[in-house]
């Protein structure tokens, strides 16, 4: 299976609107941080070198997207590491570094579903600089650090571009020159430029346009290398290069990789990116929010909620981000407030206390437990309401009742980024206008429970799903470090395990090649004898001064043999101006 052109821009065309339903949201935070005077010289830089090493190989790229075939197996994991990132990173203070390698992936797991995986092995450098584009400066605080992340990753880039390219010295003065834009842009955000100031940043890919010069892109995209030698009777393979000179006759007679199966992943993953919400307790502020996460960003309501059918009737905040009160010494949050219901509000009201600190307990400013002058205390029991745990407390004096009620539980709060966890206290009081402690006391309790529990309740649920999430950074953070560490080891690992593959295949190699006929044998030393060990049938034949057409057709029918036999294989190479099949030894 393979692509055609028309195919492949379809396909591109159809990933749009997906791309825009869900990350329409992340694009202008994208272009905010990437237009920035730092970060967006760094991408335009890292944007310019991509589109410049596509060009310059582009005719090799179209022969591998032509030949690609989809794979399932990369496809799908790419798609569930898009739908990681962008879920995890919704939490994060780096929502947009996260967000963007999350659009990075998808589109790789696209194009491996429905395009094939040849092109991208063939771009991985090229892919590798678009990871770093977006380099991860903000995971350092410190000036020092981001600088040194900074370099490193340009260095990176630019070794990356070199391996896509080789090092050609006249196709080295376009990236130069970017390079060196993207210096100057990352010094200056603008600068004067006739009478007017411009921003660099957009300078950074002028350079591109001298492509535009037939002559310049003559140039700089002609590789080394002389031009392939035709056959004057081409023996077409189903690849669509000749099988004797190499040449490229015609498109690869391939299926489409249409990836009807991918394109519903994609869609499923999509959707699921779209349509989920993930529930989150966050301080925005120092203000208590039970949060939602979604394509769409942030949304959140502040906690505790107001019951249904009731109101508030006065509000008292003693700290918060925007009100500060230094009797609160230990309170993040502190709030007192008197609910009431909407209908008949006269009747009954309830005060509540609601205090979030970082250390137990958080400072009281309701009478809980503690004497009151005019009032008697006849119990002071254990209470349990949801998470908090607490004591109810019932004063009485001459025909009255007052019930109070203070719990204290833990719970991790989403805090700019960083998983906090806090004491928090809620407490209750009200007052009943008569003697009866037994009905007030049930009265009370099962106001708490309908109408306070369900949403201390889903404040518990949010902060399970906040340790969830910690725990998932937790663990990313211990796995960034064991990754660090182990990466030297498996390093060498993977030398010895690729030397040990390299001995077997050389022994396979000289043990199948020794049982192979004299006429093969020949032609397998010809091919050992050349640069790199790789060849055109037509120039093996020239070397061992072959011309007939019949003794050409029996060495093409032995190369054939051998490849068969995992002695050769066929590979895409660029000669002149041509991308020309090669016969290369698979030692």
């Amino acid at each position: 299976m393979g692509n055609t052109l028309p195919g492949t821009v379809t396909k591109l065309l159809t990933l749009l609107p997906i791309l825009a339903a869900v990350y329409f949201f992340d694009f202008p935070k994208f272009f905010a941080v990437l237009t920035s005077s730092g970060q967006g010289a760094f991408f335009f830089v890292a944007i310019s070198l991509f589109a410049l090493g596509a060009f310059l190989k582009r005719k090799i790229l179209r022969a591998r997207l032509e030949l690609s075939s989809i794979s399932i197996t990369w496809g799908l994991p790419l798609l569930a590491v898009a739908a990681f990132l962008y879920f995890y990173g919704s939490y994060s203070s780096d929502v947009v570094w996260y967000h963007y390698e999350s659009l990075f992936a998808f589109v790789v797991g696209y194009v491996a579903l429905r395009m094939g995986t040849g092109v991208l092995r063939s771009l991985a450098p090229l892919l590798a600089i678009l990871v770093l584009a977006l380099p991860p400066v903000s995971f350092f605080p410190g000036l020092t650090d981001q600088a040194v992340v900074a370099f490193l990753c340009a260095d990176l880039i630019f070794v990356f571009f070199l391996a896509f390219v080789g090092l050609r010295m006249n196709a080295m003065l376009i990236p130069v020159a970017v390079i060196v834009l993207g210096i100057l842009a990352w010094n200056e955000s603008t600068s004067p430029i006739f009478g007017r100031q411009l921003d660099l940043v957009l300078l950074v890919p002028a350079p591109l346009l001298v492509l535009l010069v037939p002559r310049i892109r003559g140039l700089v995209s002609l590789p080394n290398g002389a031009p392939a030698v035709k056959y004057h009777e081409h023996h077409l393979r189903s690849d669509g290069f000749c099988s004797i000179c190499g040449s490229k006759l015609s498109r690869a007679r391939t299926g489409e990789n249409v990836g009807i199966w991918g394109f519903l992943a994609v869609v499923v993953v999509a959707a699921l990116i779209i349509l989920s919400a993930v529930p989150a307790l966050v301080l925005i502020d120092d203000v208590p929010y039970d949060a939602y996460y979604t394509s769409h960003g942030y949304s959140g309501t502040i906690t505790p909620t107001t019951p249904s059918e009731w109101q508030i009737n006065s509000t008292a905040v003693y700290k918060s981000g925007s009100v500060s009160n230094h009797n609160f010494t230990t309170d993040t949050y502190a709030i007192k407030q008197v609910y009431v219901p909407q209908y008949h509000p006269e009747t009954e009201n309830y005060t509540m206390y609601y205090e979030i600190a970082g250390v137990s307990p958080p400072y009281s400013n309701g009478t809980f437990g503690s004497d009151i002058p005019g009032w008697n205390i006849t119990s002071n029991g254990y209470v349990q309401l949801g998470p908090f745990q607490g004591h109810l407390t019932i004063y009485v004096a001459s025909n009255r009742v007052l019930l109070a009620y203070q719990g204290i539980t833990s719970m991790l709060f989403l805090n700019g980024g960083a998983f906090q966890g806090y004491f928090v206290s809620i407490g209750f009081i009200r007052e009943f206008k008569n003697s009866n402690v037994n009905l007030d006391t049930s009265q009370f309790l099962g106001d708490l429970n309908a109408l306070w529990l369900p949403g201390i309740t889903r404040d518990s649920s949010y902060s399970g799903y906040t340790n969830f999430l910690y725990a998932l950074d937790q663990g990313s953070l211990f796995t960034s470090t064991f990754l660090v560490l182990a990466s030297f080891m498996i390093a060498i690992i993977w030398v010895a395990y690729r030397a040990s593959i390299l001995d077997d295949r050389l022994d396979r190699f000289l043990t199948m090649a020794s049982a192979q006929t004299e006429e093969n044998w020949g032609y397998l030393t010809g091919l050992l004898k050349r640069p790199h060990h790789a060849g055109t049938g037509q120039e093996l034949a020239l070397a061992e001064n072959i011309s007939k057409p019949a003794d050409v057709e029996r060495m093409d029918s032995s190369l054939n043999e051998l490849e068969k036999r995992r002695l050769v294989r066929r590979s895409l190479i660029e000669r002149g101006a041509d991308i020309i099949s090669v016969w290369r030894t698979v030692v």
